[in-house]
């Protein structure tokens, strides 16, 4: 069993959270459009994902950064050995290199959460919205992935077809800290007690928990308190630096070779060959590398896709 880190937010609250830019202009470059988007392996696309598939696992989840207090959380992952899965806001991703990259190089998990944080139930600005953000992190990796979680939680029948075809996993919570609604030193113990209950049920459901890092209660305290409970409940054994049960699914945009190490399988496509080579492992012993190669196709790189898409978490 084991323990990953992910995150959530919500629409109707007065309290301070990630706010929508819908005049933010388009990053540098061409559109991401022209890559194919293949499905493969037995996680879903285009349908809203609520728990983890592996009874004993808690996925926590982090929403809206890289924020002020996103390295502090860092730190804390490092500490702790836990890895985590960031849903990442692409509009000040090129001020916010070095924390990503960091992120990248710690072996935790980079996801969309769209551009500017508009709803993708809004059809006029849904494709930017989307696109946008895989032209942000092109701009930055060479990649951009294929997990997405939509602003607010909002996600109607039109916009799962959206994100079905164009090749997204679409994620959202079964245990929602509501850290938004309690970003204050007395407050944040509903938070705490809204991930006791959530986790309530056992070792023998899975969990995705939401949480967000542009808050500073959440960083400072429940954090370390969700590490420790879901620890002390059972559902973590053996954590350490290679422990991430999340499958990093990206889609590459440069020509790339991929090398396996631990517990990570990783799923690249989609090769290009103007952008500079990554080199990244994971903080201590490395989950996984990725190196200037030759391959011309995603079958190529001879990974086994049921395994990497549904051999862990979701």
């Amino acid at each position: 069993m084991k323990l990953s880190l992910l995150s959530l937010f919500s629409a109707t609250t007065a309290v301070v959270y990630a706010q929508a830019v819908p005049d933010a202009g388009a990053p540098p470059g061409s559109t991401t459009d022209g890559i194919p988007r293949p499905r493969v392996g037995s996680v879903p696309y285009g349908v809203t994902i609520t728990a983890c598939s592996q009874p004993g696992t808690v996925a926590l989840t982090f929403d809206d950064g890289p924020g002020v207090y996103t390295l502090q959380l860092l730190d804390l992952l490092d500490e702790t050995g836990v890895k985590a899965t960031f849903f990442i806001l692409g509009r000040d991703s090129a001020s916010s290199t070095d924390v990503l990259q960091r992120m990248f190089a710690a072996g935790h998990q980079l996801a969309s959460h769209t551009y500017t944080h508009l709803s993708l139930n809004n059809g006029g600005t849904r494709y930017n919205e989307v696109m946008y953000n895989e032209m942000a992190f092109r701009n930055i990796f060479g990649f951009f992935p294929t997990y997405l979680r939509p602003p607010y939680l909002e996600c109607e029948q039109d916009c799962l077809n959206f994100l079905g075809e164009r090749g997204y996993h679409v994620i959202s919570t079964n245990v929602d800290t509501k850290d938004y609604e309690h970003d204050d030193p007395s407050g944040i113990s509903v938070s705490r007690q809204l991930f006791s209950d959530g986790v309530a049920g056992g070792t023998g459901n899975g969990y995705i928990v939401l949480a967000h890092d542009i808050h500073q209660n959440t960083v400072t305290n429940l954090a370390r308190f969700m590490i420790d409970e879901s620890r002390r409940l059972g559902f973590s054994r053996d954590i350490s630096s290679t422990s991430h049960p999340v499958s990093i699914n990206v889609r590459i945009s440069r020509l790339a070779s991929v090398r396996h190490a631990a517990c990570s399988p990783i799923r690249f496509r989609l090769p290009r060959t103007d952008v500079a080579p990554i080199t990244t492992s994971s903080h201590n012993s490395g989950v996984f590398e990725v190196h200037s190669g030759s391959f011309g196709s995603f079958e190529q790189l001879g990974i086994d896709e049921q395994s990497t898409i549904g051999g862990h978490i979701l």
